[in-house]
């Protein structure tokens, strides 16, 4: 199964994660619900980050909120 996506301009690594994203969304769709996603460290390390920044950044909006 091959597919296409145009990401637009885009670091590196923010098309290897909408890749992986992809890939586990077309998984889901099709009924697979255990799935093995294989990636390298420098993967895993850029959604770390991803995610650890979204964190702080609704932290941050909490924060705001209540003051």
């Amino acid at each position: 199964m091959d597919f296409v996506r145009r990401c637009g301009e885009c670091i590196i690594g923010d098309a290897k994660l909408c890749g992986i994203y992809d890939g586990l969304s077309c998984a889901w769709d099709m009924g697979l619900r255990k799935v093995i996603l294989e990636t390298n460290n420098l993967d895993v390390h850029l959604l770390e980050k991803i995610i650890s920044n979204a964190i702080t950044k609704c932290l941050n909006e909490c924060n705001r909120g209540h003051a």
